[in-house]
């Protein structure tokens, strides 16, 4: 691997930091305006998405250091740690949203 390709991981590494950040800010904002279990959800799910993103780069490196089976056991778990945070955002969003439209009456009603 050159330098070229190492940049360009870490650039990648840097921006999924940067949009976790941005939508754990978010989840913050929704949580002090609205403070719900939908919300609180979004929340946790992003604060273990920003863990997880810690722990898929920070992981390998020590079980390299070990073995190439120690590496293969860490890759194996992250596969299935890195899509759980989303998918607990995805429900806490879906339960915000239900609630939402359950909350506001129809256009046709509104007048």
């Amino acid at each position: 691997m050159d330098t070229g390709d190492s940049f360009i991981f870490m650039a990648g590494g840097f921006l999924l930091a940067i949009s976790r950040l941005l939508v754990l800010a978010a989840c913050i904002v929704f949580v002090i305006r609205q403070k719900n279990g939908a919300t609180m959800l979004m929340l946790v799910s992003q604060i273990l998405a920003f863990l997880v993103i810690i722990l898929s780069y920070a992981l390998p490196v020590f079980a390299a250091r070990e073995s190439m089976e120690a590496l293969f056991q860490i890759t194996k778990l992250m596969t299935i740690l890195k899509p759980l945070p989303d998918i607990l955002f995805a429900t806490g969003l879906l339960w915000f949203a239900i609630k939402w439209v359950k909350n506001k009456k129809p256009l046709a009603n509104s007048k």
